[in-house]
């Protein structure tokens, strides 16, 4: 089988750390670092809720992030890493949460931190 075969998870499984993954696929496999987003969130969705809303928020003239992800896609990788050995998203979470919602299947930039 050749890599371009594997799913994500074996890809992970086998030590490759990919370089693009979709919204999809990092919601899928990371969690959200809640302990840095955590403002009175109950649950995970909350984290995504809010990370849209802001995203969506406009400051002054300038466009908001989430119109700007979807007129120019995203170009700042989202960084990952492990938090107590689990998947972790450490940075992108407006990110994530716009593209998710614009198209969650289009690649965006990934970078792992250990």
């Amino acid at each position: 089988m050749s890599a371009r075969n594997l799913s994500l998870q074996q890809h992970l499984d086998a030590g490759q750390l990919p370089i693009f993954l979709t919204a999809n696929e990092i919601r899928t496999h990371y969690a959200a670092d809640e302990e840095k987003y955590q403002k009175g969130d109950t649950d995970p969705q909350d984290i995504w809720d809010r990370a849209l809303k802001e995203s969506k928020t406009r400051y002054g003239e300038k466009k908001s992030r989430y119109e700007t992800f979807k007129k120019e896609g995203v170009k700042t990788p989202i960084t990952l890493g492990t938090v107590m050995g689990e998947p972790t998203i450490y940075d992108g979470h407006h990110r994530v949460a716009s593209m998710e919602k614009i198209d969650p299947n289009r690649l965006l930039p990934v970078e792992h931190e250990n």
